[in-house]
């Protein structure tokens, strides 16, 4: 890898590294309010319906139509006080399945839930990485890189000039913070984010601050060869649709202690190993 890498050639490695993945790799103007593929009305919108009603159309084959609407509504118009237990609901939801009322012939009502991501058929599911995704909220912002599955937003990539020596992985961070206050509708879905400067690579929670954001080092959950870059690891590693999805199960905790705000606690790459 050149030193000379620019930040749109990180870029454009991410989403190369991710398309090997079998992620569908599109622009921002794709998913634009009005763009090609019609994924969005407004640009405050940061949950792509049409995915997300496709999915759960699929998911939940026994489900009646009006559950899903419902769903899709509940999930896609989430609105919370607080952007971590925003977060925790919506972790739970995604997890378990979102609540819908449903009534039978008799007029008996039922709480049910309705499958949002299949952890067991990767494959079941919608895969993207969109590029530059501009988002309205306090300020217009647009992340390098978001991924999404099943419509939901659910990693943030914020990545850094290489060649700009005033501009290094910290600030990267600083930006995701940025993003976390301007556009905190994106983070309400948020598993976690990925900040690279294209030498070092990290990756943590919403409520991470900068020195918990951790390496990865496995790629099909073997160490990854020695002189790899970090980023790529991490990209083929932990954003492995598989991986990604046992992690979004498996590997996630919130913490709430004496009052204090809740953290939201996410694996560490060994402690992910040392589970397998």
């Amino acid at each position: 890898v050149t030193t000379l890498m620019l930040e749109n050639d990180l870029e454009t490695a991410c989403l190369n590294w991710l398309s090997d993945l079998d992620y569908e790799c599109l622009t921002g103007d794709d998913v634009s309010a009005g763009g090609s593929h019609g994924a969005r009305r407004k640009y405050l919108e940061v949950v792509l319906r049409p995915r997300l009603h496709e999915a759960l159309d699929r998911l939940n084959p026994s489900l009646p139509s009006s559950a899903l609407e419902a769903a899709v509504q509940k999930i896609a118009s989430y609105g919370s006080q607080s952007l971590v237990d925003g977060n925790r609901e919506m972790y739970e939801w995604i997890r378990n399945g979102v609540p819908v009322e449903v009534e039978d012939a008799e007029g008996h009502k039922t709480i049910l839930r309705a499958r949002v991501i299949d952890f067991e058929q990767t494959d079941a599911n919608d895969f993207l990485a969109v590029q530059q995704f501009t988002v309205h909220g306090e300020k217009i912002r647009r992340p390098d890189i978001v991924v999404f599955v099943n419509g939901l937003p659910l990693v943030v990539f914020e990545l850094k000039n290489p060649a700009d020596l005033n501009a290094d992985i910290e600030d990267a961070y600083n930006q995701i913070q940025t993003y976390q206050n301007d556009i905190e509708q994106l983070f309400i879905y948020n598993l976690l984010n990925i900040i690279s400067d294209g030498t070092v690579a990290r990756y943590g929670s919403l409520t991470a601050d900068y020195g918990h954001y951790s390496p990865w080092r496995l790629i099909d959950d073997e160490k990854a060869p020695e002189g790899m870059l970090e980023l790529e690891v991490l990209t083929r590693g932990l954003m492995n649709p598989k991986t990604l999805l046992h992690f979004l199960k498996g590997f996630v905790l919130f913490m709430t202690q004496d009052g204090a705000p809740s953290i939201k606690i996410i694996a560490q790459w060994h402690q992910y190993h040392g589970v397998l």
